[in-house]
């Protein structure tokens, strides 16, 4: 490499048309006289490792120049780059491409050989890719006048990704009176063309534009909007804001909608159309006629995540050596007891759900992702199989369920809370809109698609009517398929859903079934991997423990979040060993649940203090980036004698969930779950007892009755059984008498002969017919489905 008394300033760059257009180049001009001091400071060895650090191709073998600030900053010696970066960026970048184009191409072509990027290449146009600038980020809701012209930073989702579309740059065009040709340049994309011939005695006002000679380059519109609720830290509870950003060239297709992302670019003014490149879009602006101009970010970089130059930090993000030493000296200090200390810590205001917080945490941490071949061995056709558990907790008012779902949403790196009662299924999944610019239909992403490889937390489950429906696809084959306005596409949604929901007749009534309690279908249900009760029932010692619970939790300072404000005691721990309500447990043995609640419970007598939220973020982001837990012989045993056992005692199930090989399914997740939980490669045999443990805690009052065995009829039998038994008799008469169709009269009558105890035949009939079983046919006829 060369110094820079070796380069000559005088030269007058080559590469000036390629970024500055017809303009004239003086000598001292300012931009040719940066341009003379950028290309010296290129040519020394500091200069080229900085242009060389991070180059690649665009397809149309364009040479992309990834700059990072902070490294050009700490390195270069010249002010004015500096000082043009802050006042005129446009300028700035143009002179750093167009002295880039100097050195590779001019002025040391062979040390570009040198390089695997450039071998070869022709000379073409140096792109810059401006990143990690923290001196401008800026929020998306404080981009304001002062703004304009600069560039700053804005993190935030990928709520609306709109087409690539060819952005003409210039184009010529032909006088229609003496054929003389005129080269014209469009600013952001306007089509402008001449005003009047230059040609020489012809002032004609008529052109045709040369198509064949236009100049273009790809570009796309994003709406990228501000990163709010739980996880995102700030604003919240105010209307998210949102900012459209334009990625031009090697930039386009980089993120999708429901992606984080931090751009760096220039706040530019628009009071035009930005989409018509060829003058065909009849697209107006909302402000047209006005002197009010909509303001957007035209992109120099965009990185995923929110990066150094971001609003803030990335959440959860496990980045230093310091972070990496936080996590080891937890594991250290609390080696096997990972899941108790982080169920410990995940919502300490809410008394006990020892087994409920355990279940949350596994489905914080989630199993291994897998993918199986569908057309043999070496078949690059592979079927993806799910790693996230989904939770549904189930309970009475009161109970804290809104709580632990916050708090599950900060633990998580990505989280996203709605409430099911002000949300649609378009607003949950995907929806279709038209672009504001170019009016073509373009894809928005649902809560579900923006907590891709995260967690979408659902409050009022319950409360969505039909619109929860939408979700079956998301929780099984974690993606979004939309099919309208000739949008066909699948968009990822590898989400792990906790949802809350109450009972619809505000208590829980434990004579009928869940799917009666709640109104959900069974084969939502069956979806969920965990569903817990919770119950407000009613005991002396418990509501004591309580009580003091709240009022020592009231009675402390604010600002000290995650700190207990009861332990257990030796009496309590004797009271409650047997799990939710005190009398189960006492009638059966079950190790591993007694063991796990052993240890929470020992680790909060013991003083021993709950993380924050963001040590156990930090902890879910390592453990699912770098842990990939595999089933062990022993732990396979297990699981695969609990489910043995389980299912033969379903056989002559009545109500609840049945018992299917997605139980199985579920607690290989689980299992994972928990081995990654402590940073272990292998899922052992006392991994599975605590997710057999935590299974069965999630199946009773669903399931299991107090006696530790599937329910079955004979004790009490609720409307679900009831209408089971309803069917089966009608299918029983429908085969004898060789008929389907019965009449309302014989329905009535029929359960009157098998003294059918339900309260309402109208309305089980009604129901039957919603649910398929009964179709009606007209004139007071129904027949078998």
């Amino acid at each position: 490499m060369a110094d820079d008394d070796d380069f000559d300033f005088g030269h007058v760059p080559i590469a000036w048309p390629v970024y500055f257009g017809d303009e004239e180049c003086a000598k001292d001009d300012r931009r040719v006289l940066l341009i003379a001091q950028l290309s010296g400071w290129f040519s020394t060895k500091e200069g080229w490792e900085c242009l060389a650090h991070d180059l690649s191709l665009t397809p149309d073998c364009r040479v992309v120049m990834a700059l990072d600030y902070g490294v050009l900053r700490s390195t270069c010696p010249i002010p004015d780059v500096f000082a043009a970066l802050d006042m005129q960026p446009l300028e700035a970048v143009a002179c750093l491409g167009c002295s880039a184009y100097e050195v590779i191409f001019a002025a040391r072509p062979e040390a570009s050989k040198g390089l695997a990027v450039l071998k070869g290449l022709k000379p073409k146009k140096v792109v810059v890719n401006f990143s990690n600038y923290p001196e401008s980020a800026v929020k998306i809701r404080s981009l304001k006048a002062s703004h304009l012209g600069r560039i700053v930073t804005v993190t935030g989702s990928v709520v609306r990704a709109g087409p690539v579309r060819p952005k003409v740059t210039d184009m010529s065009f032909v006088c229609g009176k003496c054929g003389s040709v005129a080269k014209q340049s469009f600013e952001d994309g306007r089509f402008c063309p001449p005003r009047a011939c230059a040609g020489e005695g012809c002032r004609s006002r008529t052109f045709a534009p040369s198509y064949s000679e236009a100049s273009a380059m790809d570009s796309q519109v994003v709406r990228v909007q501000e990163v709010q609720g739980p996880s995102g830290g700030g604003d919240a509870g105010n209307v998210p804001r949102a900012v459209e950003c334009e990625l031009v060239e090697n930039m386009v297709d980089s993120c999708s909608a429901g992606d984080v992302v931090t751009v760096t670019g220039i706040a530019t003014p628009s009071s035009d159309d930005r989409g018509g490149g060829g003058g065909g879009s009849k697209a107006k602006s909302q402000f047209r006629g006005s002197c009010a101009s909509s303001l957007y970010v035209k992109a120099l970089s965009v990185v995923a995540g929110p990066g150094p130059g971001g609003r803030e930090p990335k959440p959860g993000e496990v980045g230093d050596e310091d972070d990496y030493e936080m996590i080891a000296k937890l594991y250290s200090r609390h080696s096997g007891d990972a899941l108790a200390l982080f169920a410990l810590s995940l919502c300490p205001g809410i008394y006990g759900n020892e087994m409920l917080k355990a279940g949350l945490v596994l489905a914080l941490f989630g199993g291994s992702r897998k993918h199986l071949s569908t057309a043999g061995r070496g078949s690059k056709s592979k079927a993806p199989l799910r790693g996230d558990a989904h939770v549904l907790m189930v309970g009475d008012p009161g109970m804290g369920k809104s709580q632990m779902l916050r708090a599950v949403c900060k633990a998580s790196h990505r989280g996203v809370y709605v409430t099911g009662n002000i949300s649609t299924s378009t607003g949950l999944t995907a929806s279709v809109g038209k672009d504001g610019g170019t009016g073509e239909f373009c894809l928005e992403a649902g809560a579900v698609v923006m907590a891709d490889q995260g967690v979408c937390c659902v409050d009022e489950f319950d409360k969505m009517g039909a619109d929860h429906q939408s979700l079956l696809e998301v929780m099984e084959q974690q993606e979004v398929s939309v099919a309208k306005a000739g949008l066909v596409a699948s968009l990822p949604a590898r989400a792990t859903i906790v949802a809350a929901a109450n009972p619809e007749k505000g208590h829980y009534d434990s004579s009928g079934s869940l799917s009666e309690n709640i109104k959900l279908s069974p084969a939502l249900l069956s979806r969920f991997d965990l569903i817990f009760l919770m119950l407000d029932q009613p005991d002396e010692e418990v509501d004591g423990l309580l009580s003091e619970h709240v009022m020592r939790l009231h009675g402390r300072g604010s600002g000290k979040e995650n700190i207990p404000a009861l332990t257990f005691g030796k009496a309590s721990q004797r009271r409650r060993a047997g799990g939710r309500g005190g009398g189960r447990g006492s009638q059966r043995s079950d190790s591993g649940k007694d063991r796990l609640l052993e240890r929470i419970r020992a680790l909060q007598s013991s003083g021993t203090k709950p993380v924050p939220l963001e040590v156990i973020q930090k902890c879910v982001v390592y453990a699912r980036k770098h842990v990939a837990p595999v089933l062990t012989e022993e732990a396979r045993v297990v699981l695969k004698r609990c489910y043995l056992e389980l299912r033969s005692q379903n056989a002559n199930c009545v109500g609840g969930i049945p018992i299917t090989v997605r139980q199985l399914e579920s607690m290989i997740r689980l299992a994972e779950a928990r081995a990654r939980c402590e940073m272990r490669e292998r899922v052992t045999v006392e991994d599975a007892e605590d997710v057999v443990a935590i299974m069965r805690e999630s199946l009773y009052s669903t399931v299991i009755d107090e006696y530790g065995s599937i329910k079955v009829g004979g004790r009490k039998k609720g409307k679900h059984a009831e209408a089971k038994r309803y069917l089966t008799t009608l299918a029983k008469m429908a085969r004898a008498q060789g008929r389907r169709t019965f009449s309302v009269q014989e329905l009535y009558g029929i359960a009157d002969d098998i003294r059918l105890q339900v309260d309402d035949m109208v309305n089980l009939v009604e129901e039957l017919n919603y649910a398929g079983e009964l179709l009606k046919k007209g004139n007071g006829m129904y027949s078998l489905a």
